[in-house]
């Protein structure tokens, strides 16, 4: 005896898209497990990044505290106050603020123990000086033209005038000078 069955197109279907259903959903399970282990492997990795730039920022705080330690060892306050005093007079003339108090400040360290000045022209307006000095090395008039000359905010500095004259006792040679110049 035979027997026939017959499946309706209807059961059919269903059983198919019940097996792509399953399919469907086990792709999706092992896709979403595939990323939560990429996640875990990426997050594990982004701690280790972390706590390799905490170290080096530890290290860097250590270093910076004996660089600290070791400043104040070699550097008074005093000191400290007097180099703080002068990065502020030149950013000063970094900032082209010039004042008379800074021109002559200059000078005064510009200038030797062997010259003595006896005038100074400064004009602000007109950002130009004149110096006239005298002294016993007339040599050393020279070394001072090149120390001024040295100086960023001067330029165009020049002798203009040097005279040697004997001394009231014929021994002595005194020289007489004049310099001009031009501040930036």
């Amino acid at each position: 005896m035979r027997y026939r069955i017959n499946f309706s197109n209807y059961d059919r279907k269903k059983e198919i898209q019940k097996s792509l259903f399953g399919r469907a959903y086990w792709i999706v399970i092992i896709m979403l497990a595939c990323l939560f282990v990429y996640g875990v492997i990426r997050f594990y990795g982004i701690n280790l990044e972390i706590d390799k730039v905490r170290k080096e920022i530890s290290e860097i705080n250590i270093k910076l505290e004996k660089a600290k330690e070791e400043r104040k060892r070699i550097i008074s306050e005093g000191e400290e106050v007097v180099l703080r005093n002068k990065i502020k007079f030149y950013n000063e003339f970094k900032g082209a603020k010039l004042t008379q108090t800074a021109f002559l400040n200059i000078i005064e360290e510009k200038t030797p123990n062997n010259i003595k000045l006896i005038s100074l022209d400064f004009d602000i307006s007109r950002k130009s000086f004149i110096i006239t000095g005298e002294t016993l090395h007339p040599e050393a008039v020279v070394n001072y033209l090149s120390q001024l000359q040295s100086v960023e905010i001067f330029k165009k500095v020049t002798l203009t005038r040097q005279t040697m004259q004997k001394g009231t006792d014929k021994k002595l040679i005194i020289g007489n000078f004049e310099i001009k110049g031009e501040l930036i």
